[in-house]
C-alpha cells in the first residue's frame, strides 16, 4: 500500500524548481541552513539539508522528494491508526489509500512544503498513543510524547492538539500518565523539542546566506517561535464572519476532500466509536476542534492546508464507519446464506481510492511542469559573471535565490540579487556590473528614466537548432543606460533637446492632489512626423493636441502667446533654442493635459523624429520641480 502511494506521488512529483508560493524558498533554504519565515521550521531545515545531500536529481527534486516520502509515511500510519481502532485490514488499506489520493494531501506530496511533514508527525503521534490506549505500555506513551516534541520543532500549531492528547491520556490511564516519572520524562522531551529552535539563533549569529527569521536573543527567538510575523492574521474575523463566512467555507473544503458519502460514513464511524470506544471518540473529536478553531480565526490564502490535521483525524472515522457497514452486510449475508457478499463488499471498498485517483489525477500530475527549472537554469548559465538581478516579486526572487544559493551561481559566477531602487542600480552600473530586471522592476525603473533592452534567454539544451524561451511569464531586460532626466515642474521653459535626442521622451507628471497638469513642447525638426502618444501608465486619461507650423509668423505668434521668446527666455539658456526654430524645415507644438487624481501619470511620447531643438514647460500643482520630469526614452 505504501509503495503504491509512493509510486503515484513520484509519478506526479514536480521534477524541479517551481514558482508556487514558498516552494522555491524551501527548495534551497535547508541546503544552506538558512531560516525561512516564522516560525523558522528548524526540523524541516535539518531534514531538507540531509535530503539535499542525496546523489539524485537536482536540489529542488530532492526536497520535493522529502514531501513525497513524508506523505507516504502519513498514509502508512493512517492504516496503522485504523487497525488500532479494530478496522479490518482491507478497509483500513482502502481508506488510507483514499486519503492518499485526496486533493489536499496529494497536492502537498508533490512539492517542497512543510505540510506533508506536519501530517506525518501528527499521524506519528496518534498511532503510538492509540496503541498505548490498548496495551498500556509506558514506552508507547513516551514515543507519542517524543514525536510530539519533535513536531514542536516543526510547527507550534501542533499545540492546538495538546488538550485532546492530554485528556485522552488521563481518560485511559490517569495513574500511569500522571506519575512523576512519566511527567518528568515527557517534560524533558518537550524541552529537547523546543531546543531545536536554537538553530535559528545560531544561524542568525553566524550570518546564514538567507535569514527569513532572525533572532539574536531569547526574546527575539520567542517571537519567531510564536509566529510574531503573522500575529495580525490571527483572530482577524469577528463572530459574524466566523459563523456565516469562515465556517461554511471550511465545510466546503471538507466536503471537497471527503465527498458527501465520506462525510456520512465518518459521522457513522463517530457514532460507532462513541458507543464502543468513547475515549478514542473524544480524542479524535477534540483533536479535530483544535486545528479547526485555529483556522477559523486565521486569515490565510490557503486554509485547506491548515485543515490537513482535521483530515488526518477524520479518515480513521471513515474507516470505522465503513467497517461497521461491512460488518452489518456480513451479518445479513449469514442470515440470507450468501457467504460471498462480505468479501465482495471488502473488494468493492477499493473503488474509493480508485475513484479518488481518477478524479484528482489530472489536477495533481505535475511531472511535466519543467518550464521554471529549464528557464532559470538557462538564464543563469547565460548571465555574465558578476551580474546583478533586480528584485521582482516574492516568488520570482525566491527562484532567483534558488539558483544563486541552492545551485551555487552566486559562488561560481558572482551573481547576486539586489533591491530594485535607483541608488542600488546606479551603484552597480557604476562598478561595471551588468544589471538585469524582470517586468515589474523594469517598468518601475523605466518611469525614472532608466533605459533597458529586452533580452532573450536561449534554451541551449533543446533538441535541434537553438531557440529562445517564451518571454511571457518572465520577460527579462538588461540595463543599457542610466537616466538622463530634467525636472521642469513649474519652472517655466527649458531646453530639453538632450533628453529628446532619441526621438522618444518619457514624461512623468506627479501631482500631490487631483490637478489638471499641463505639458507644452515646441519641437524643431528637419524631417519628422506628427508627435504621438505611444504609451501611458498611472492614473488619468491624457488629452494630446498637436499643431504644425507652416510659417515663421505663425510660429512666432504661438511662441509669444506661450510666453516663449528669445528675449524672455535668454536668461534660462533657451535663447539659442528659440532662434534655432527659424533655421529648420518643420516646427511642431505639442500639448498634453491630464488629471492624475493625485497619483501619477507617465507618458511615452514619440516625437516624430529626432528634433534639432526641443523646448518644454510643465505646470503642476505644487512648486516642486520633480513633480514634472522629462527623461530620455529608448527607441525599440
Amino acid at each position: 500500500m505504501g509503495l503504491l502511494a509512493l509510486g503515484v506521488y513520484l509519478r506526479t512529483l514536480y521534477p524541479g524548481l517551481v514558482g508556487i508560493g514558498d516552494t522555491p524558498k524551501f527548495q534551497y533554504v535547508g541546503a544552506v541552513l538558512g531560516t525561512p519565515h516564522n516560525p523558522g521550521y528548524p526540523l524541516y531545515l535539518m531534514l531538507s539539508h540531509v535530503f539535499g545531500l542525496l546523489p539524485v536529481g537536482t536540489l529542488a527534486f530532492r526536497i520535493n522528494l522529502l514531501s513525497a516520502l513524508s506523505a507516504t509515511g502519513c498514509v502508512v500510519l493512517l492504516y496503522g491508526m485504523q487497525r488500532q481502532l479494530d478496522t479490518r485490514k482491507p478497509v483500513a488499506a482502502a481508506v488510507a489509500l483514499t486519503a492518499a489520493f485526496g486533493p489536499v494531501l496529494w497536492s502537498q506530496a508533490t512539492l517542497a512544503e512543510v505540510y506533508a511533514l506536519a501530517a506525518l508527525l501528527l499521524a506519528g503521534i496518534l498511532l503510538p498513543l492509540l496503541a498505548w490506549g490498548r496495551q498500556r505500555r509506558p514506552g508507547l506513551l513516551l514515543a507519542a510524547a517524543g514525536i510530539f516534541a519533535l513536531g514542536l520543532g516543526h510547527h507550534l500549531t501542533l499545540v492546538t492538539l495538546a488538550p485532546a492528547l492530554l485528556l485522552y491520556a488521563a481518560l485511559v490511564d490517569r495513574q500511569q500518565a500522571l506519575c512523576p516519572r512519566m511527567l518528568v520524562a515527557a517534560a524533558g522531551l518537550q524541552v529537547l523539542g523546543l531546543a531545536q529552535y536554537l538553530l535559528i539563533l545560531v544561524r542568525t549569529v553566524q550570518g546564514a546566506p538567507y535569514l527569513g527569521s532572525q533572532a539574536r536573543n531569547l526574546g527575539e527567538l520567542l517571537d519567531v517561535m510564536r509566529g510574531a510575523q503573522f500575529t495580525d492574521r490571527l483572530f482577524a474575523f469577528d463572530l459574524r464572519s466566523v459563523l456565516f463566512e469562515r465556517l461554511p467555507h471550511m465545510a466546503r473544503l471538507v466536503w471537497q476532500e471527503l465527498g458527501t458519502a465520506g462525510v456520512g460514513v465518518a459521522l457513522l464511524g463517530l457514532a460507532v466509536l462513541a458507543r464502543w470506544r468513547p475515549r478514542e471518540a473524544v480524542l479524535l473529536m477534540l483533536g479535530l476542534a483544535g486545528p479547526l478553531v485555529f483556522i477559523l480565526n486565521y486569515r490565510v490564502d490557503d486554509p485547506e492546508v491548515f485543515l490537513i490535521p482535521c483530515f488526518i483525524l477524520t479518515w480513521p472515522l471513515v474507516g470505522v464507519g465503513l467497517d461497521a457497514l461491512l460488518a452489518r452486510a456480513a451479518r445479513l449475508s449469514v442470515v440470507h446464506r450468501r457467504r460471498g457478499v462480505p468479501a465482495a463488499l471488502a473488494a468493492l471498498s477499493f473503488l474509493l481510492p480508485a475513484h479518488q485517483l481518477a478524479t484528482h489525477l489530472r489536477a495533481s500530475d505535475h511531472h511535466d511542469r519543467t518550464f521554471e527549472m529549464r528557464y532559470f537554469r538557462a538564464l543563469f548559465e547565460q548571465l555574465p559573471a558578476r551580474s546583478v538581478v533586480l528584485a521582482e516579486s516574492y516568488t520570482v526572487d525566491q527562484m532567483v535565490l534558488y539558483e544563486i544559493l541552492g545551485e551555487g551561481f552566486g559562488e561560481r559566477k558572482g551573481v547576486r540579487l539586489s533591491a530594485a531602487d535607483g541608488d542600488s542600480v546606479r551603484t552597480y552600473a557604476g562598478r561595471g556590473r551588468a544589471v538585469y530586471a524582470f517586468r515589474r522592476s523594469h517598468d518601475a525603473l523605466a518611469l525614472d528614466g532608466f533605459l533597458f533592452e529586452p533580452v532573450r534567454v536561449w534554451d541551449a539544451r533543446a533538441a535541434g537548432p537553438p531557440r529562445s524561451f517564451s518571454q511571457r511569464p518572465f520577460p527579462l531586460f538588461r540595463l543599457t543606460d542610466l537616466p538622463d532626466c530634467v525636472a521642469i515642474g513649474n519652472l517655466g521653459w527649458h531646453d530639453v533637446t538632450a533628453q529628446a535626442r532619441t526621438g522618444r521622451l518619457l514624461v512623468k507628471l506627479d501631482n500631490r492632489d487631483p490637478h489638471e497638469a499641463r505639458l507644452v513642447m515646441y519641437l524643431a525638426t528637419e524631417q519628422g512626423r506628427e508627435p504621438t502618444l505611444l504609451r501611458r501608465r498611472g492614473r488619468g486619461r491624457p488629452r494630446v493636441s498637436t499643431r504644425h507650423f507652416r510659417s515663421q509668423a505663425a510660429l512666432r505668434e504661438a511662441m509669444t502667446a506661450d510666453g516663449l521668446s528669445a528675449a524672455a527666455s535668454a536668461h534660462k539658456g533657451n535663447g539659442d533654442g528659440v532662434a534655432a526654430f527659424a533655421r529648420v524645415a518643420q516646427a511642431w507644438r505639442l500639448e498634453v493635459q491630464v488629471n492624475d487624481q493625485g497619483a501619477y501619470s507617465a507618458l511615452t511620447l514619440d516625437l516624430g523624429g529626432r528634433p534639432r531643438r526641443a523646448l518644454a514647460r510643465a505646470e503642476v500643482d505644487r512648486p516642486n520641480p520633480d513633480r514634472g520630469r522629462l527623461c530620455r526614452a529608448a527607441r525599440r
